[in-house]
């Protein structure tokens, strides 16, 4: 599969959620992890890594999936997001950042060996749990340390 090469988000802290097929995540400074659906690693902010697809699925249905968040500190409140083809950085939105590279064998759909980054925009503070439910029901959650 491909990888989406070595990189750091800088001062932004990066989830990312599994929701169909296999990879491997190595987080540096700790080993390499194979990953699989309905789990999600969190990379801290500052910190390099790099994702592989080593599935066979794709991932299509945006419309119906769903991000949930549980804002920390006092407020503690929860936000649903739903995505939009819009421009990102709507408050209660996550869209696809960019585009899916190269996609070419379904456009518009997320194939094994391609790329995809989702932003997510809430309000309040920094979340401190973060979960991803697919039209299907397959889900993915953390909480932040």
């Amino acid at each position: 599969g491909n990888s989406v090469g070595w990189h750091s988000t800088g001062q932004n802290e990066e989830s990312l959620v599994i929701l169909h097929g296999a990879g491997e995540a190595i987080v540096d400074g700790q080993p390499a992890r194979k990953i699989s659906a309905q789990q999600l690693v969190y990379i801290p902010p500052a910190t390099r890594h790099d994702v592989t697809n080593t599935g066979n699925e794709m991932i299509g249905d945006f419309t119906h999936m769903d991000v949930l968040i549980q804002n920390g500190g006092e407020s503690g409140g929860y936000q649903h997001l739903t995505y939009t083809s819009g421009i990102c950085g709507t408050a209660g939105t996550w869209c696809i950042y960019g585009n899916i590279v190269p996609d070419t064998i379904h456009p518009g759909q997320l194939d094994p060996g391609e790329k995809m980054w989702i932003w997510a925009t809430f309000t309040g503070e920094s979340p401190v749990w973060f979960q991803v439910t697919t039209g299907n029901g397959i889900n993915a959650q953390t909480t932040y340390p």
